[in-house]
């Protein structure tokens, strides 16, 4: 590192541990602040500014410095947001923004430093950050082990160049016929994995109210979004999900007389889900993917297979609205890749779905989200409503695209490479400096961020400076 900066930082309690390791060993101990909107963690605890400026008289009023329209998606991307009506979303929006352009003004920072923006709260951070010229650096796991991501909303930051042999090798790994990326357990889908994954948000739904209240909390995201999400994911309709998988979906894609396409369900709410999207008209996922399959259901088989952490979670609803509109759920314990192998295209919002096609079974994607990773000849995005309604012509072209080559595919990955740097993020939540495997974590973080911060300093800096806040 070739400078030194003052940053801020943005911690919650879960996280504060990993981020004050890392500032005070990247950036030096006494040049970070931490800022939190929970009680009893950080140094800034906006949390008093943002109920202060909730009881104020203009409460109801977004800041002057805040597009309609930006307030509009900041409002409709966050999972907590979208459970109030529009006018309580501006009073809790304004004072978050109002909090956190405070926060800034009061450290004035060369730099924020965060997770990846996952809610409002951070996104307020990440507006209010760049509106005055300051780079917002986001971090967040990637699904290729031993690297991490820049990223504030899933953008694709290009900032560093690899070299052609950390490509190959990078290809080399994921194309391990055991690899799977760490965040995804091998048995996610199990009936015991799912017992215990409903008993855990049975005891939050229970937990998280009373929290609100003992906190004196009670607009903390965390605490309110963890009941009520929670409360929706324990609704008895959700167990026993099994009876709407046909296992005969080998059978029924064999037989099918126009294109087999593959629709992975992603896991929701979650960051890569909610902002990652960079298409308002495909934005919430699941009417997303009930609009995709309304269209190309009709001329082609849709096999639609759940995200194997979200077997007990997610509401039924969906899979009846998919049933009826002629998709054919796949059972989530069948491998992606298998279902990659018998089909024509897969359709893709922002999941690591789309990369394993493109790289492991040399399936062609066509895209609603646009995430970083795009790029190369057998990838496809559509962006709109209109854009969906002409899509036999892109699938034809798609379609007609010869796999990628070998060294197509090395620069594949060297683009969404040029983005990451080397180091894991899996114990980025509750980390110890005496648990020997995240120590050596941290320190590999730690090198890799110290080593080329300067450099996406610079970049970024031109990109803050320039930049304007716009919706897809």
């Amino acid at each position: 590192m070739d400078r030194r900066f003052d940053v801020l930082c943005y911690t919650g309690p879960h996280h504060e541990a990993f981020f004050r390791r890392l500032c005070g060993e990247v950036f030096g101990e006494g040049r970070t602040a931490y800022v939190s909107d929970f009680p009893g963690a950080g140094d800034i605890r906006t949390h008093e500014w943002f109920y202060g400026q909730l009881r104020s008289p203009g409460a109801a009023r977004l800041p002057a410095f805040v597009p309609d329209d930006v307030a509009e998606d900041m409002a409709w991307r966050c999972r907590f947001l979208r459970r109030y009506p529009p006018d309580q979303q501006r009073r809790l929006l304004g004072a978050m923004i109002t909090a956190m352009d405070a926060a800034i003004e009061r450290v004035a920072p060369d730099l924020v430093v965060s997770r990846a923006v996952d809610c409002y709260v951070l996104d307020a951070l990440r507006f209010c950050s760049r509106r005055r010229g300051i780079p917002f650096l986001g971090m967040t796991a990637t699904m290729v082990n031993g690297y991490f991501m820049l990223t504030a909303r899933g953008e694709h930051n290009t900032f560093r160049q690899p070299s052609e042999d950390e490509a190959r090798q990078v290809l080399e790994l994921v194309e391990a016929p055991r690899y799977r990326p760490a965040y995804l357990p091998s048995n996610a889908s199990s009936s015991i994995s799912v017992a215990k994954r409903y008993l855990r948000q049975a005891a939050k739904a229970a937990y998280f109210p009373m929290k609100r209240v003992v906190s004196r909390d009670p607009y903390n995201l965390y605490f309110a979004g963890q009941a009520a999400w929670a409360r929706e994911t324990i609704a008895v309709r959700n167990l026993a999900p099994g009876r709407f998988f046909d296992a005969g979906w080998a059978e029924r894609a064999a037989q099918a007389t126009g294109p087999v396409l593959y629709l992975p369900l992603q896991f929701t709410p979650e960051c890569n889900a909610d902002y990652w999207c960079q298409h308002r008209d495909f934005l919430l996922f699941e009417d997303g993917v009930q609009r995709v399959v309304d269209r190309l259901a009709p001329t082609s088989t849709i096999l639609v297979k759940e995200h194997p952490q979200m077997v007990g979670y997610r509401a039924t609803r969906l899979y009846e609205a998919l049933r009826r509109k002629g998709a054919v759920l796949v059972p989530p314990g069948v491998p992606s890749l298998d279902l990659m192998d018998v089909s024509d295209a897969v359709l893709s919002w922002s999941g690591s779905a789309g990369i394993e096609a493109v790289l492991l079974r040399d399936t062609p994607v066509l895209d609603f989200g646009e995430p970083y990773y795009v790029s190369g000849r057998t990838t496809r995005t559509v962006r709109s409503a209109e854009e969906l309604g002409a899509v036999d012509g892109t699938l034809a072209a798609l379609f007609a695209e010869a796999a990628l080559d070998r060294q197509e595919k090395i620069a594949y990955v060297g683009h969404f490479l040029s983005g990451y740097l080397p180091g894991g993020l899996d114990h980025i939540r509750d980390f110890s400096a005496t648990d020997p495997i995240a120590a050596a974590e941290m320190a590999s973080v730690v090198e890799s961020l110290a080593a080329n911060v300067g450099r996406w300093f610079a970049w970024a800096k031109v990109e803050a400076g320039t930049h304007h806040e716009t919706v897809a």
